[in-house]
């Protein structure tokens, strides 16, 4: 059995959080608006970045989203 093979006999799944995404949003959001030069646009780039990646996740089929954002 090769690599590939055994792969696909484990099944992956994560949840994706809507409340974290959120979260990440409005803090990228709050760096951007206070326009303080400590904030970095690699630091927002990386949370923008985070929230892409698990949106990304979600094409997945094994993969869902947690509708937690009022949770």
């Amino acid at each position: 059995m090769s690599m590939t093979e055994k792969t696909k006999d484990i099944e992956v799944c994560a949840k994706i959080s809507t409340k974290k995404m959120y979260i990440i949003l409005l803090k990228a959001q709050e760096m951007i608006l206070e326009n303080n030069p400590q904030y970095k646009k690699r630091e927002i780039v990386s949370l923008l970045s985070s929230v892409e990646h698990d949106i990304l996740m979600l094409n997945d089929e094994n993969n869902s989203i947690d509708r937690d954002l009022f949770d």
